[in-house]
């Protein structure tokens, strides 16, 4: 698949100010490595270990400079102050005829900004399935998101965090006392 380079990237869906797009090269993969695994020390398990392992770069990353014609995963580096600041890698599905989102992640210095660290309409939503209960999540603060993330934080939300849910059952009501 033909890949954006940098600075169509950044022409089409801009930074933040004072940060910058850069796709992974080879000679990123250590970097990259290594702030991930202290950004998110629990993903050396479970799925997103992947993006620790350097041969999962090699063999399915579009790497900068080099043939990309059988990768299909795509990674985007966020320059910011003081280096690398964050990485989004999307993973194209031939037979699905599809692109999505596989990682997205902040360095925790970065975190919590009041202005979007990416602009542009090209990451208007995110599908995940939580499998922790609500109270082992961290509770996402109104006064730190961006105008749109609260207006739609606010339509899913209009109560606020929600409670978990009641356990499934075996579909009957629940009859009060």
């Amino acid at each position: 698949m033909p890949w954006p380079t940098a600075d169509q990237l950044m022409s089409l869906c801009p930074p933040a100010d004072g940060y910058a797009f850069d796709i992974l090269r080879r000679s990123s993969v250590p970097e990259v490595i290594d702030a991930l695994r202290a950004w998110q020390p629990a993903w050396q398990v479970g799925a997103a270990r992947v993006f620790t392992r350097t041969r999962y770069y090699e063999r399915f990353a579009h790497l900068e400079g080099e043939d990309a014609s059988d990768r299909n995963v795509f990674v985007i580096l966020l320059r910011g102050p003081g280096g690398l600041a964050g990485m989004l890698a999307a993973e194209q599905i031939p037979d699905a005829l599809s692109l999505y989102a596989s990682l997205a992640v902040l360095a925790p210095e970065h975190r919590g900004r009041r202005s979007p660290m990416f602009q542009g309409d090209y990451l208007e939503a995110a599908y995940c399935n939580v499998l922790a209960p609500r109270d082992a999540l961290l509770q996402p603060r109104v006064e730190d998101m961006t105008p749109r993330v609260r207006a739609l934080y606010e339509r899913f939300y209009p109560g606020g965090w929600p409670s978990d849910p009641a356990p499934a059952g075996d579909g009957r009501q629940a009859q009060g006392a």
